[in-house]
């Protein structure tokens, strides 16, 4: 009988240890997984924020242009001191928002995730190319096309 009440108590000194060891284990990546999730969540705020900043920016710099329409002076919409100012702090805006998405993609990519915000990447890219919002939405839509007509393709 003693035999077995120590084999009871290793068995239970055994579980117990590995228990508490798995506990740790899973409270470390639940740990690891709230700091993640923090810092994405800050700089997301942020990139919306910023994005929130250059729609205005943009909505601006459209009026300014009817304006200039309406004035007959389109022509001059080059050369217009106010209109270089919106498009370069629209510049910026978009270079800030790319900077922080790359922030975003090295943060996942230290925590083993996998790199998400593509759309704000095509986004970030066809707008630093000169591009514009619907540029990177065509971008966007082409790249899904392949995966579209395969779909397609299946359902017939």
């Amino acid at each position: 009988m003693a035999k077995l009440w120590d084999d009871v108590r290793k068995s239970l000194k055994d579980f117990s240890s590995a228990a508490m060891e798995k506990a740790e284990e899973f409270g470390k990546v639940a740990s690891d997984k709230a700091e993640e999730l923090t810092k994405v969540g800050k700089i997301t705020w942020e990139i919306k924020q910023l994005k929130r900043t250059r729609e205005r920016q943009f909505l601006e710099l459209g009026q300014l242009t009817f304006d200039l329409a309406n004035k007959n002076e389109l022509g001059t919409l080059g050369k217009n001191d106010s209109v270089q100012q919106y498009v370069n702090e629209i510049k910026t805006l978009t270079a800030e928002i790319g900077i922080k998405q790359a922030r975003i993609d090295a943060i996942h990519a230290e925590f083993g995730m996998p790199v998400e915000g593509f759309v704000e990447e095509a986004d970030i890219h066809s707008a630093s190319e000169g591009g514009t919002v619907e540029n990177a939405e065509t971008k966007i839509s082409d790249d899904d096309s392949d995966k579209s007509d395969s779909t397609d393709a299946k359902k017939k």
